[in-house]
């Protein structure tokens, strides 16, 4: 029985993937399961946060933050996990308005003014309750 991935050089060698990542692929592959490649990503990033004791954190702004401001949602984050290295990644949401969202390993903390003027309609709509 051939190995899998023992043929021709293909991406995954090219890409230097060892050896079990790239019979992972061709298994995936043989079974027409690529899709899951990326909640297989996911998990294993997951994983690997949990082992390292680190937390992906995406910040979203309407617009760029300064240093400072990031700076300052980072250690948020670490005071809300309880740990102290923070992967944080920033993106631009101009439909925020204003404020930020702050997704904390999949817990989300709504603080954009589109929300808030959201809430202030329905409660408007409600009769002010």
């Amino acid at each position: 029985m051939r190995q899998r991935g023992s043929g021709p050089p293909g991406v995954a060698e090219a890409l230097g993937l060892s050896p079990a990542v790239r019979n992972l692929i061709g298994l995936l592959a043989e079974r027409d399961r690529l899709a899951l490649l990326p909640d297989l990503a996911r998990w294993y990033d997951t994983l690997l946060d949990d082992e390292l004791g680190r937390t992906r954190v995406v910040i979203r702004s309407a617009t760029a933050l300064s240093a400072a401001e990031r700076n300052e949602l980072i250690e948020l984050a670490r005071h809300l996990t309880g740990h102290e290295r923070i992967l944080a990644a920033t993106e631009l949401d101009p439909e925020l308005i204003g404020g930020v969202v702050l997704d904390v390993g999949g817990t989300v903390y709504d603080g954009s003014l589109r929300t808030q003027l959201a809430r202030l309609t329905k409660e408007m709509a409600e009769g002010g309750s």
